[in-house]
């Protein structure tokens, strides 16, 4: 089951500034959780179809594909990265079943790879790379902001 404790990351490398311990909404752990079923097989809780929209909201299937494939690395790997590929719209009133491929499981890197079905046929597809937190530079895109008084002192 989902720890609802979850670290809180900022800018884009967890070993800078990793936030104190945050707990997730109730709502937000039960509409993300899955349930394993068999060994790489898990399906969803539940589902939600967003007014007007043809099926499953998206981002509910990609956090749940994502906590399916969580659930199968070590508890000290990250996600480092997620391509995910919508297929076709999937069914609010159906289990989503999500089987998670190990590609690579390696001592720094994991990859897993998960295809989402309903009624045999897939709906949606990710790959997702998990890394461990290494010590060593971190490679910013941008410079370090300076260090300017607050406005509201100006």
């Amino acid at each position: 089951m989902l720890n609802p404790t979850v670290k809180v990351f900022s800018q884009s490398h967890p070993s800078e500034k990793a936030s104190p311990d945050a707990v997730l909404p109730a709502e937000i752990v039960n509409a993300i959780e899955v349930d394993q079923v068999d060994t790489g097989l898990y399906t969803s809780r539940e589902l939600w179809k967003p007014f007007g929209a043809r099926g499953v909201f998206g981002g509910q299937v990609v956090a749940q594909a994502l906590r399916a494939a969580a659930n199968t690395v070590d508890a000290s790997f990250y996600v480092h990265s997620m391509h995910c590929y919508f297929i076709r719209a999937g069914d609010n009133d159906l289990p989503i079943l999500f089987k998670v491929d190990h590609l690579r499981s390696g001592r720094s890197y994991a990859t897993r790879v998960v295809k989402a079905t309903q009624r045999g046929k897939a709906i949606f597809t990710a790959s997702v790379s998990f890394a461990q937190d290494e010590p060593g530079p971190v490679l910013h895109h941008q410079p370090q902001m300076p260090s300017v008084p607050p406005p509201e002192s100006l």
